[in-house]
């Protein structure tokens, strides 16, 4: 904010005499910009309690205009009387990172990020210090989903003194973004004519999940097990956090725990509605949040929030299309309305099904899902292997096949056919993350008479020579 803000330096002293006045001069070198920043009462004084201690020196400076910057403090110590003083010690290293301030964006105000503004990218490392800020490189892509993990491509010069920077496990974020990345691969290659090259990338923090397994038979259906169709089922969320909770968050072996890992309910009715029934056992935790998610349309997130917790949440968006609920203003993306070009459409059925045969290969029972409704050319086959589904678990051969049933009408969530937009914002007044966000349902209107309503799924951010770039991408789903 354009006003003076506080930035304390913990200052440990040793040799002092104790009970005796000393004065601290404080000085800041910002080292984006190469110069000395002018701060008021930059001389402060203090008693030493002891011949060893600490005292604490307040810059008070504004910080609205230092954005991005990296900024080190200075601190002499002096004795004296009567405005005479005398230098006793000081600490004066700008290479120390102890000392560094890193002026980031207001994330808690992302109505002050402009999308249109150059991406810097902070660094922090796997023990969450802040390492410093990259805000000169060749060229980033960025990007933020929906229903699984982001990822990223930075690619630059090779500086040895990025290394420290670019370590592998290291967390990215850039201020037009919420989400953060994880640093996975490190590329070096080298080019006697245009120099050597590094290519950095990795994941959202969503790829945590794909660390873990569900170490033991987990079943989630309804207890009674006559119980059938949606009798049969049970929460979504619960099952998912249940998951979580028994192989991240508290699992029996306390070496499988993440300590910072925790999650949080929606109470959203589009996601709190959902039910469910399977069973699993060594499956990929990240490949069956990803499944659930995107069989029921649903997104997942993991931020890192300010005390340094890993926070999962399940979530739909808003609704944002003309008949929406809460009267918010509605949005429409398309050329017409100046906000998009070079825009494409897509709608694919190659891998659309409609009917299921579910069974379990060495079982004489089997069951299908959608028979009766679909014939001739409109009826697409494929066949489900159910073997999860554990015949001993059901006490009637109806339930059994109930069962089949439900696992034939889940997978083909996974069939379904699916239109899809995408294109390149052009510069409007529709910032990411103020009014717009993944997982929003909002009007799409291309130039050829198709329009939808559509759930934005991917935004991508391009930054090279030639500028930044926005490409946010849009689904509409066949609603089973």
């Amino acid at each position: 904010e354009a006003e003076l803000s506080s930035v304390y330096d913990e200052v440990h002293y040793t040799g002092l005499i104790p009970g005796d006045l000393y004065y601290m001069e404080g000085r800041l070198y910002d080292l984006t910009a190469k110069s000395f920043i002018t701060v008021p009462e930059y001389v402060q004084e203090f008693m030493a309690t002891d011949i060893e201690g600490l005292a604490v020196f307040e810059f008070k400076l504004d910080l609205s205009t230092l954005e991005g910057h990296t900024i080190v403090a200075y601190i002499d110590i002096y004795t004296g009387e009567d405005d005479k003083y005398h230098w006793l010690c000081g600490h004066e290293d700008p290479k120390d990172t102890n000392e560094y301030i890193y002026v980031l964006a207001a994330i808690d105000n992302p109505e002050d990020v402009d999308d249109s503004d150059d991406p810097f990218i902070c660094i922090v490392d796997a023990n969450f210090n802040v390492k410093g800020i990259l805000d000169k490189y060749e060229s980033l892509i960025w990007t933020d989903r929906y229903d699984k993990a982001g990822d990223f491509e930075l690619y630059t010069l090779v500086d040895p003194e990025l290394f420290e920077l670019l370590s592998v496990d290291n967390y990215f974020y850039i201020p037009q973004s919420d989400r953060h990345m994880i640093v996975e691969k490190i590329e070096i290659t080298s080019d006697a004519e245009s120099g050597d090259k590094l290519l950095i990338s990795g994941r959202s923090l969503e790829s945590i999940l794909d660390r873990r397994v569900i170490w033991f038979k987990t079943v989630l259906k309804n207890e009674d097990n006559n119980a059938t169709g949606e009798e049969g089922k049970v929460n979504l969320q619960d099952s998912i956090l249940q998951i979580l909770e028994d192989n991240i968050v508290n699992p029996r072996d306390q070496r499988r725990k993440l300590p910072n890992f925790k999650y949080v309910r929606s109470t959203d009715p589009k996601v709190t509605s959902l039910k469910m029934e399977a069973e699993y056992f060594g499956d990929n935790i990240y490949d069956v949040v990803c499944n659930l998610c995107q069989s029921n349309h649903i997104g997942f997130k993991i931020r890192l929030n300010a005390q340094n917790e890993f926070v999962f949440e399940l979530y739909y968006g808003e609704d944002r299309s003309y008949d929406n609920s809460k009267n918010l203003d509605y949005i429409i993306f398309g050329p017409e309305y100046d906000n998009v070009s070079n825009s494409s459409y897509i709608e694919n059925k190659e891998n659309y099904k409609n009917v299921a045969r579910v069974g379990t290969g060495a079982d004489t029972y089997k069951s299908s899902y959608g028979g009766d409704k679909y014939i001739g050319l409109d009826r697409r086959e494929t066949y489900i292997t159910a073997s999860d589904v554990d015949k001993d678990n059901y006490d009637s051969k109806e339930a059994y096949m109930n069962a089949l049933s439900e696992k034939g009408r889940d997978e083909l969530k996974n069939y379904q056919n699916i239109k899809s937009y995408d294109g390149l914002m052009l510069n409007s007044k529709l910032t990411y993350l103020v009014d717009y966000n993944i997982g929003d349902l909002i009007e799409f209107k291309d130039a050829y008479g198709h329009e939808d309503k559509v759930k934005i799924v991917e935004w991508i951010l391009s930054y090279d020579k030639n500028g930044l770039k926005i490409y946010p991408s849009f689904e509409a789903l066949e609603e089973k």
